[in-house]
């Protein structure tokens, strides 16, 4: 009879592992999925409350917070493909439109004009077509997000 007993507490030992093991798997899904919940929910957060890229005198439109990508850049990988790819264009136009702005302003200081009215053109033409870029890639970047954010419930 002892050996019935023992294959009966192996069976229900097993049994138990392979429950708890089933078990960890479940949480750890659902853990993954709220974490790329909170991870959509802040970029959502950061990029919708960014000014409009689109307007030339909205220069300080290039100084928006970048802090969400930046704490979370190493956590990326936990969204799809398309998102990361939508979110990494537009901060990476971003930081490089902010390069080339600081670098024109510099030139503008160097540079000899010989009227406001050449200095005014000048300026003008500050890269309205990267900044208007930077606006499309900031929306692509919330419609990529959008499409996904409710699928973790």
């Amino acid at each position: 009879m002892a050996p019935f007993i023992t294959s009966n507490a192996a069976l229900a030992a097993l049994l138990g592992a392979a429950g708890a093991f089933v078990a960890q798997l479940i949480i750890n899904h659902f853990s993954d999925e709220a974490q790329k919940h909170r991870l959509r929910t802040a970029f959502l957060a950061e990029l919708r409350n960014m000014p409009n890229f689109t307007s030339v005198t909205n220069r300080a439109a290039l100084n928006a917070s970048q802090e969400v990508y930046l704490s979370n850049v190493n956590q990326l990988g936990m969204l799809t493909d398309d998102e990361v790819e939508k979110i990494v264009a537009f901060y990476s136009d971003l930081v490089h439109q902010r390069q080339r702005d600081l670098a024109r302003r510099v030139e503008l200081q160097t540079k000899k004009f010989d009227d406001s009215l050449q200095f005014a053109e000048y300026r003008q033409t500050l890269s309205e077509s990267q900044v208007k870029r930077i606006e499309e890639r900031k929306n692509d970047a919330i419609e990529a997000i959008e499409c996904n954010y409710d699928d973790w419930r």
